[in-house]
């Protein structure tokens, strides 16, 4: 199982609950968890802050879509790992804004024998495996918690 936290504002964490709750037992088929590594943390950011009910992400940030074996949403072909999951417990979304993932299939990029990933520090900076990586001025929906 994976825990994955969702802003109530954040589409996917939107869908995910919405596809609980038409399921009625609050699991089912989110999609797919990518994980970008190493100078893909700017652009995982640009990602983070534009809603695909809004854009296209695929098109505007020049992804590949590449279909997966167990779910329905995209796997992306930039990114080191694709897990593909499904909703596992939603018991959790209304106290704490947090899903229980189940993977049920797993993608890397075999080409990325040593992948660098990089880790939010929860302020707008990152860890890159080594550096830190200050993101603080473009990390924007948040600042208000500060």
């Amino acid at each position: 199982m994976r825990p994955l936290s969702g802003w109530s504002e954040n589409r996917a964490a939107q869908v995910v609950g919405q596809q609980g709750r038409e399921r009625g037992g609050g699991t089912g088929d989110p999609g797919v968890v990518r994980l970008l590594v190493g100078e893909g943390v700017q652009q995982a950011v640009h990602l983070a802050h534009c809603s695909g009910a809004d854009v296209d992400k695929f098109e505007e940030f020049d992804l590949t879509a590449v279909d997966g074996e167990q779910v329905q949403a995209p796997l992306v072909a930039e990114c080191f790992a694709n897990i593909e999951c499904r909703v596992a417990d939603t018991s959790l979304v209304a106290p704490y804004s947090l899903f229980l993932l189940e993977p049920v299939r797993v993608w890397t990029d075999p080409s990325e024998p040593a992948p660098r990933f990089f880790h939010h520090r929860g302020d707008g900076t990152f860890t890159l495996d080594g550096p830190t990586v200050d993101l603080q001025d473009r990390m924007t929906k948040w600042q208000y918690l500060l």
